[in-house]
């Protein structure tokens, strides 16, 4: 990936704006979304259940996937794969999935409940905004693995100076404004002032 020493100052600065907001919480999404993944990192702390982080994950995500089938085949699934190294483990858990919804599923159960370091969280919302970025072309089909290379490539054009879920962030920030859906929440974000800094990073990025 090669981009401009201009380019990777514009990234950063986006990143670093899309994690000030989020951590300020003063929109109701993001409020309601920093919640949320305290909620599941908590979970993972007091070894919640499968079945748990499944509900959870399926009420925020509205992923839409049976929590009793998916909560066991988990459960199986990391039995088989105790202390094997967990990179090893990417391909093969989200093959699991197949159609998207089960990969944006799976991406954030094993974001969440195993690896955040390992494994980046996979939605409608991170692909778009990564494929503007490498200024590609919006594919539907996209496998995880491509994908995890795919922000592997911003990642490091960035230093490696963040981390999956900073990432994702912004990621999703963008990935909701670029395509200007103004949904009722985010409607209120996209009008402050306070939105405004990574605004213009966002509308100078589709200028360059």
């Amino acid at each position: 990936m090669n981009l401009s020493q201009q380019q990777k100052k514009m990234l950063k600065k986006g990143v670093e704006r899309a994690n000030e907001l989020f951590k300020k919480g003063q929109f109701k999404v993001f409020k309601n979304w920093r919640n949320h993944e305290k909620t599941l990192d908590q979970i993972k702390k007091e070894h919640g259940s499968f079945k748990d982080a499944c509900a959870d994950l399926n009420k925020w995500y509205r992923t839409r996937v049976n929590c009793d089938f998916w909560s066991e085949r988990l459960e199986a699934f990391m039995r088989e794969k105790k202390g094997l190294p967990q990179q090893s483990w990417v391909k093969e858990a989200i093959e699991y999935a197949g159609e998207k919804n089960r990969r944006s599923f799976l991406s954030k159960f094993f974001h969440f409940f195993v690896a955040p370091e390992v494994f980046p969280i996979y939605d409608k919302f991170a692909k778009a905004a990564v494929v503007r970025i490498l200024k590609e072309k919006v594919k539907d089909a996209i496998s995880y693995t491509d994908f995890c290379r795919k922000i592997d490539e911003i990642s490091e054009a960035l230093g490696n100076k963040y981390s999956y879920r900073e990432l994702d962030h912004f990621f999703w920030m963008a990935g909701y404004y670029w395509p200007q859906l103004y949904a009722k929440d985010w409607q209120e974000v996209f009008n402050d002032s306070d939105f405004a800094a990574l605004k213009e990073i966002l509308d100078e990025w589709l200028k360059l």
